[in-house]
């Protein structure tokens, strides 16, 4: 899909540099294994490669591009100030332990390491899954 995206509309990714193919690749992974909030997680871990896409020159160039993204489902934000509000709002680590079953809530880098470490496998698995034309 991220292949798709990229090169139908090539002109942010041209204008954001490769860190944003990779965020962008994490966010959708993210979002199509778990859900909107994981995606608005990635979103959030990499806000600073995001950042390009929604402040000038290149919001203008990346506009037709998150109107995609966001039509698909993805958590993408429309302006910084979005972004930042989104982010901030987002829970963080909380590990509570009781005698009878310890519970973990994953944070936010805990959520990106895991998705890091098994994107290469899933991308491969997804695009295996997705025919060549969409």
């Amino acid at each position: 899909v991220l292949a798709s995206v990229s090169e139908s509309l090539p002109e942010c990714f041209e204008a954001c540099g490769a860190d944003f193919c990779g965020a962008m690749d994490i966010a959708m992974t993210a979002y199509l294994l778990n859900g909107v909030e994981e995606g608005t997680v990635a979103v959030c871990n990499d806000l600073d490669t995001w950042k390009c896409t929604v402040q000038p020159p290149h919001n203008g160039t990346c506009k037709a591009l998150l109107d995609e993204a966001r039509a698909m489902g993805l958590p993408v934000p429309s302006t910084l100030e979005e972004a930042e509000e989104t982010c901030a709002n987002l829970p963080t680590t909380t590990t509570t332990t009781t005698e009878e079953s310890p519970t973990t809530v994953k944070g936010e880098t805990e959520i990106a390491s895991s998705f890091a470490s098994t994107l290469p496998v899933f991308k491969a698995m997804f695009l295996l899954m997705v025919p060549a034309a969409m």
